[in-house]
């Protein structure tokens, strides 16, 4: 079977790549290892396509795999749209952050004809390909939503696919070249966990891939390095609370001491999932950064977004980190509901006076999405990363909000 996967037209994020190696690039590796089918591959979140290269590879694709975000939704719509003008029996399976949160508005644009309801993305996409070939019963169905006509087949088997399972990122088949000029190093970037049990307000990470956190194996995880050595100057392991695993880390920790080459990476986690051995542990490992997300100072924002964090506890952690030559790093958000300029002010001030690396990112609405029974295309347009200003900060100019935004390397 011919397959393309597409990611949607849409303006670069560098600070996103991370979706495009793990979410997007991982389930085209879990297909390609399988060695049965012609994949194609078209990253147009970083690539320019000329409308006949779209022409050329939708005319001779069987099943279109879309990948859609929240910030292309509009313009993968428009591609399916046309998808289905030039090759009137090509399939179309959506998949994404974006169908996750609104898969019937998906279904619904009249295009798409299937969507997964989790986010085991490619165990619903193998089921979808043996329904087509009829190979599987309704029954044996992951959670899918499948047009069948005028009518809407739900699938509703749970699967989970085993951490020693998961693809790696398809190199091969990925515009790692553009990846790296974007970013400035060879970074490689893969996903060593999804899931989160903590309930943050703001966050997308528990909502798509469920309050339970999934690893990906040790083995598998070495496996990748081991392969790509070569050609990664650093690492990024994608995970939303990296050392919420402590046997985990351990065990990737000593795995990685024991390679025969050095390993530079870095990760994300919470202050509270640290301590000062494992700290110590992390740098003897390669870790040479740890973004921590603060979100904010504010402790009645603190409240209201479920994440009280003392600043004792920050101070101490971020000393550690330098103690052990990891640089610290401070997510924080621009536009929590509530939030005010001496807010933002206060958290810049201490932050900057503990001499500690900032990046801020704009507030997104997406578990405001998931409340509203009817999403119209008008919701949708708040979720354009090319606006950014969606939720205005009283006393903060348009101007002064892009600015704090740019001080991010990573926008």
């Amino acid at each position: 079977m011919k397959l393309l996967f597409l990611w949607g037209p849409q303006s670069i994020f560098t600070g996103s790549l991370f979706k495009h190696y793990g979410y997007f690039g991982e389930t085209i590796g879990y297909f390609e290892r399988k060695k049965s089918f012609d994949i194609s591959v078209m990253d147009a979140g970083v690539e320019l396509f000329a409308y006949r290269d779209y022409v050329r590879e939708l005319d001779k694709t069987e099943l279109l795999l879309l990948y859609i975000e929240p910030y292309n939704i509009e313009s993968s719509i428009k591609i399916a749209r046309v998808a289905k003008g030039i090759n009137p029996k090509i399939k179309i399976f959506a998949f994404g952050v974006a169908v996750n949160y609104m898969p019937e508005f998906m279904m619904n644009s009249g295009t798409i004809d299937a969507v997964p309801l989790n986010s085991e993305w490619e165990l619903c996409i193998e089921d979808y390909i043996c329904y087509l070939n009829k190979k599987i019963s309704n029954d044996d169905l992951s959670p899918i939503i499948i047009k069948e006509g005028d009518q809407w087949i739900k699938g509703n088997k749970v699967k989970s696919l085993e951490g020693n399972l998961w693809g790696h990122p398809a190199l091969s088949k990925l515009p790692i070249d553009k990846y790296f000029k974007l970013t400035g190093r060879k970074q490689l970037e893969i996903n060593v966990s999804k899931g989160c049990p903590y309930p943050c307000t703001f966050c997308a990470e528990h909502v798509i891939f469920g309050k339970k956190d999934k690893r990906r194996s040790v083995d598998n995880l070495i496996d990748f390095i081991d392969q790509t050595h070569t050609i990664a100057d650093q690492y990024y392991f994608s995970a939303a609370t990296y050392t919420l695993d402590e046997d985990y880390v351990k065990e990737v920790n000593n795995r990685i001491i024991n390679l025969p080459y050095q390993v530079k990476w870095r990760a994300v986690t919470r202050i509270d999932r640290v301590n000062e051995e494992m700290l110590r542990e992390l740098s003897e490992a390669g870790c040479y950064k740890i973004s921590f997300g603060v979100e904010t100072l504010s402790s009645n924002l603190q409240k209201d977004i479920l994440k009280p964090i003392s600043q004792e506890k920050l101070l101490s952690t971020f000393e550690m980190c330098k103690k052990y030559k990891i640089i610290p790093r401070a997510l924080i958000m621009v536009g929590l509901p509530g939030q005010t300029k001496e807010d933002i002010k206060y958290t810049y001030d201490k932050l900057n006076e503990w001499d500690v690396e900032v990046r801020a990112k704009e507030y997104f609405p997406y578990n405001d999405m998931l409340r509203k029974n009817n999403v119209t295309m008008n919701d949708i347009k708040k979720l354009d990363r090319t606006e950014f200003y969606h939720n205005p900060v009283p006393d903060i100019s348009y101007s002064e909000f892009m600015q704090l935004l740019y001080r991010n390397k990573d926008i």
